[in-house]
């Protein structure tokens, strides 16, 4: 059989090329290696370490900016669940804000909780 790349019943480990000139010609079966024998050249974790001393880290945000929001932090639970409130939408199981976020227009204020809620 001559192994033509349109013809998918051929198969190209046991079966031939032809040459513009008619002869058969057999490849050599692929080598190679499933992964790079000294690991991946240039590979990073890109993880950076937390600092020991968090107070000394400080996230600058425009104030004009539309796109982030800084955000206060949320007060401690005071122990009372909220009952017998309306709910736009209840999320289950692993939903997080990516799974319900807008797209389009909308998806440029998603780090501005204000500006995504008007």
């Amino acid at each position: 059989m001559i192994f033509n790349a349109d013809n998918l019943t051929s198969n190209p480990v046991t079966d031939y090329l032809t040459s513009r000139n008619g002869e058969k010609v057999k490849p050599a079966e692929p080598s190679g290696f499933d992964l790079p024998p000294n690991g991946f050249a240039g590979f990073e974790s890109g993880l950076q370490e937390p600092s020991p001393d968090n107070t000394k880290i400080s996230v600058i945000i425009n104030p004009g900016s539309e796109r982030l929001q800084v955000l206060n932090p949320i007060p401690e639970w005071n122990g009372h669940d909220y009952e017998g409130m309306p709910l736009l939408i209840k999320g289950k199981d692993k939903c997080t804000p990516d799974h319900i976020s807008m797209a389009g227009f909308w998806l440029r204020y998603h780090g501005h909780l204000e500006k995504i809620s008007d």
